[in-house]
């Protein structure tokens, strides 16, 4: 049943409220009977996507909410997750699409009334756990772990942040720490 806007052909067009009798529920914006702009779907399962849809499909900046807590934010791109963005899994684990190299979270429409679920990962991810350890992680084009890159990134970005902490430490107490040379032998000698 659809209560809104319509067009001169009687289409829906403008702001309106469209409910499934499978319990779905779309609320937002249509140009000539087609679902296009800011909208808020709440699906039969009780998922919901709050965004920005082009052609029936979600496009654009949105959030999707799994009924089980799970929570998605990010860019849309014809129904699929493209670009950065944060996977929030209720358990509390955070992921974070990183962009060197870019970290894909693919997520693809299910079927035909919008239920979506993660499909793979692909690229370099940062996880957070629930206490805040952070731990970074590899998917190769396959959306499987790579162990040698994951430990690749991370030991390439403990020795940045390291060298960060030491250039700190050095211009804090005036410290001659010496060249990038010196600093990059004093990591080595640490197993970096």
């Amino acid at each position: 049943m659809y209560n809104g806007n319509r067009d001169k052909w009687g289409n829906k067009h403008g702001y309106g409220v469209m409910r499934y009798p499978s319990g779905h529920r779309y609320e937002g914006n249509y140009i000539h009977g087609i679902v296009n702009g800011k909208g808020f779907a709440h699906f039969r399962n009780n998922d919901e996507y709050r965004g920005y849809y082009e052609g029936n499909e979600k496009h654009g900046e949105g959030v999707y909410t799994w009924n089980n807590g799970d929570n998605y934010v990010g860019n849309w791109n014809r129904n699929r997750s493209h670009g950065p963005g944060v996977m929030t899994y209720a358990s509390g684990i955070i992921e974070k699409g990183q962009q060197d190299p870019l970290g894909l979270h693919i997520i693809q429409k299910s079927s035909n009334d919008g239920i979506s679920y993660l499909l793979k990962r692909k690229g370099l991810f940062q996880v957070t756990s629930k206490d805040g350890t952070i731990e970074y992680k590899y998917y190769d084009d396959c959306g499987h772990l790579n162990n040698n890159k994951t430990l690749e990134y991370n030991k390439k970005i403990e020795k940045e942040r390291l060298k960060t902490i030491i250039n700190k430490l050095g211009k804090d107490k005036n410290l001659a720490l010496g060249t990038e040379a010196d600093i990059g032998q004093l990591l080595s000698e640490v197993g970096y």
